[in-house]
């Protein structure tokens, strides 16, 4: 009897949250600031009416849930409000500093929830899919549609806490780029599609054994990578509130860690990486003609525990695109390029996330930065992702950074021995 009460109120509450998500998403799509405002004072006067009649029954009958943990995987649904503001990083965008976008996510996922995964990672790992759609409320920036991977390790606090890492990598279609005549003060973005990273940290909270509020800070960048020009880029730091939906149950159940120490007798790896990029060159009359680069990469990275590892390693590249831009300042010098690389990265069973930090040791950049662009400090900085698609082979892309700025994203195959 009572188990069929609860699963009662449960479809109850499922067609109540899908009702008011799909009103949330018919007065986002409206586009109406004004209309926005009048909802969000609307849902403030509803707000203690739908937590006593969805929220409060969940909780009443919580203990009596016998749902608890009978899967390894949970599956899992999620709606995410988002709300941020732009960081204009550089003065040829300070036009866009005002803008705060706004928007919402979905989301499904699935979390290991197994002794193995807290073992040897000591977190349980949720992977998915996003979509999501933001407004960055300004006419010079237009809109964004995004569809993401989710890679979010979650960390057990107690039994209604998780403490999650948030990342998402993907692809954002963008309503407005930058066009010489329609739209010449958007010098953000050039292409419709562009890359989408996501980071971010956050709390959720457990309010029921299937629901759970989320808040998370997160920080945004979209760019084209230097595929076309102009693309300084744009990052917004921002916050989410969202409530996620488990279909089995959201427990994260307390393990006793038994710590996997398989991976120190194989401590040091080998790496050799090749990569290609189609970055935008320019012919004689500065119009955009499409070349590329290419290069190499030799890295040794040790193990110092069983999801992270220290990295270091060389690399050298050339870049045609660079040198049609110096070929018309009247610079003939070498456009290869060489640097050393110190790093991080993260292991999570064939998925690996790397950071390393650049050093230059060589390059012929002065006359790029005096008559071009001043970008090329001696440091710099990168982000990969990559998988491993058979033993010893991994596929992936990277992105290289001067300062706030994407210089190019490269596709690269690499070989660990």
């Amino acid at each position: 009897m009572i188990v069929a009460y609860t699963i009662k109120l449960k479809a109850i509450f499922l067609v109540r949250t899908c009702i008011f998500t799909a009103l949330i998403v018919a007065n986002y799509l409206s586009l109406d600031r004004y209309r926005l405002t009048a909802m969000y004072k609307k849902l403030c006067l509803f707000l203690p009416a739908i937590t006593i009649f969805t929220i409060v029954p969940f909780m009443v009958f919580a203990q009596k849930d016998s749902l608890l943990l009978k899967h390894k995987i949970q599956k899992e649904f999620a709606a995410h409000f988002h709300y941020g503001s732009i960081y204009a990083h550089s003065q040829d965008i300070k036009n866009t500093a005002d803008a705060s976008p706004y928007g919402i996510s979905l989301e499904f996922s699935k979390r290991s929830v197994d002794a193995q995964s807290w073992n040897n990672y000591g977190c349980y790992t949720r992977t998915g899919f996003m979509l999501s759609y933001l407004n960055f409320n300004t006419p010079i920036l237009g809109r964004s549609y995004t569809a993401a991977f989710i890679f979010e390790p979650t960390y057990r606090l107690n039994d209604r806490m998780d403490f999650i890492i948030r990342t998402r990598v993907g692809l954002s279609y963008m309503t407005n780029p930058h066009d010489s005549l329609k739209n010449p003060d958007n010098k953000t973005y050039s292409t419709y599609i562009d890359f989408y990273t996501s980071l971010g940290v956050g709390v959720s909270y457990k309010v029921s054994p299937h629901y759970s509020a989320v808040i998370a800070a997160n920080f945004i960048h979209n760019s084209n990578g230097g595929f076309k020009e102009p693309n300084r880029g744009m990052n917004y730091p921002g916050f989410s509130v969202g409530l996620v939906y488990s279909m089995d149950s959201n427990v994260t159940p307390h393990f006793k860690r038994v710590k996997n120490y398989d991976w120190k007798a194989d401590r040091t790896k080998f790496d050799l990486a090749a990569y290609y990029s189609p970055k935008e060159g320019y012919n004689s009359q500065w119009g955009s003609v499409r070349k590329f680069l290419f290069g190499f990469e030799g890295q040794m990275s040790y193990r110092v525990s069983s999801i992270n590892a220290l990295t270091g390693g060389a690399e050298i590249y050339y870049d045609a695109a660079i040198k049609t831009i110096k070929h018309n300042i009247g610079d003939s010098s070498s456009n290869i390029f060489s640097g050393l690389l110190i790093g991080n990265e993260f292991i999570f069973g064939k998925i690996l996330f790397s950071q390393q930090l650049g050093f230059y040791i060589y390059k012929n950049t002065e006359s790029y930065q005096n008559y071009y662009r001043p970008e090329f400090a001696g440091v710099y900085h990168r982000w990969g992702l990559r998988y491993k698609v058979k033993e010893h082979w991994y596929v992936g892309f990277n992105i290289l950074v001067h300062g706030h700025v994407a210089d190019f994203i490269d596709g690269r195959v690499v070989y660990r021995f």
